[in-house]
């Protein structure tokens, strides 16, 4: 899977009560099949694992997968405004 990451904020018009975040977007990969096999098991197992472990962290806010979408797969919302930390909690 490729994962995406982007910044934006949410805030009210105030720029002193402004909230930035790191929103990423799961891809589906090159190799990606229909078919579930054990080696798309354990990745998903993984996956699982890393998004529980970032949720338990604190650095998770919001995941989900995306329907309706062959080639999107996902939504992350990080709290952090540092595209980098996002990137290191997400490997």
């Amino acid at each position: 899977m490729r994962l995406l990451i982007l910044f934006l904020f949410c805030g009210t018009l105030s720029a002193l009560e402004m909230r930035f975040y790191v929103m990423g977007l799961l891809y589906r990969g090159p190799k990606a099949t229909a078919e579930v096999m054990e080696t798309s098991k354990k990745l998903q197992a993984g996956h699982m694992a890393n998004m529980n472990r970032m949720a338990a962290d604190g650095h998770l806010l919001i995941a989900g997968p995306m329907a309706g979408t062959d080639e999107l797969r996902g939504i992350f919302i990080f709290d952090t405004d540092d595209l980098k930390k996002a990137q290191e909690w997400y490997h």
